[in-house]
């Protein structure tokens, strides 16, 4: 029988001395590791923030979707902004940086799509954000989805109308100059945790599997860009969110309010 308990949180901080053998025995994988990250991959010829990538077609989230496409001779690519706080200078672009904007070991997969599929996945996507207009002081976007559940569609053009009700917004949705057929067959590069249904994507579970990787997408996404050579800050603006009202709130939303500006 237990009589008395106790616990307490031991903070690792500046405080803790470090083991000695400890760090001997670890010293030469962190180094190794160190190396590894500091590897230079390509140049970035201007520095690029994914602040903004969830809001507007961004080079951060396009160079994801086109490396996809490649490597899974995909007509269409899917992918997320998995962190809005990623920040990459100018000059060498390393490991480290990709490893930052794509922190997931997922693998890549192209499967068997249509038409109706791509765009129930999109309309799902879309429920990221809140209805335009919203009430003074409200977001428009939507507090109980997670972010990187917010999939962004490389290889067609589309626009998610913010003043239609859920499940109706995705508008002039396009596949090669023309309207997307329902029953258009295409192939769809995305990654593992998509396809087993992850971030509630149940619509892919079922899809046939006609590729897959044998690496990490983080591999292929280091490979992709270092044959390229270079990071361009350039998109093709396939998508949009429409009314332009409702894009620059939520771009205003990311802007710091005069009282947080003035924190030191």
């Amino acid at each position: 029988q237990v009589v008395e308990k106790q616990s307490r949180i031991i903070p690792v901080d500046a405080s803790v001395e470090p083991d000695p053998e400890i760090l001997a025995l670890v010293r030469p994988a962190h180094e190794e590791t160190e190396r590894w990250l500091n590897t230079v991959v390509a140049q970035v010829p201007a520095p690029l923030s994914a602040r903004t990538a969830r809001f507007e077609d961004h080079p951060l989230a396009e160079i994801v979707e086109r490396a996809q496409r490649h490597f899974g001779q995909a007509d269409i690519a899917l992918t997320s902004v998995f962190s809005s706080w990623v920040e990459i200078p100018a000059g060498p672009l390393t490991v480290r940086h990709l490893y930052a904007l794509y922190p997931y070991e997922n693998q890549l997969y192209t499967i068997e799509t249509t038409g109706a599929m791509l765009r129930q996945a999109l309309e799902q996507s879309a429920e990221f954000f809140q209805s335009h207009p919203v009430a003074a002081g409200g977001s428009l976007t939507n507090p109980r989805i997670s972010s990187y559940n917010f999939d962004i569609a490389g290889g067609l053009t589309y626009a998610i109308d913010l003043t239609k009700p859920v499940g109706e917004r995705i508008v002039d949705l396009r596949f090669k100059g023309g309207p997307l057929e329902p029953r258009r067959k295409l192939r769809l590069a995305l990654n593992s945790y998509r396809y087993a249904g992850g971030g509630g994507y149940m619509m892919f579970r079922e899809a046939k599997i006609v590729w897959r990787a044998d690496r990490e997408m983080r591999e292929l996404l280091i490979d992709y860009l270092g044959e390229l050579g270079s990071l361009e800050p350039t998109v093709d603006n396939n998508w949009r969110i429409i009314p332009d009202a409702a894009r620059q709130a939520l771009l205003d939303s990311l802007r710091p309010t005069p009282a947080a500006a003035s924190v030191p």
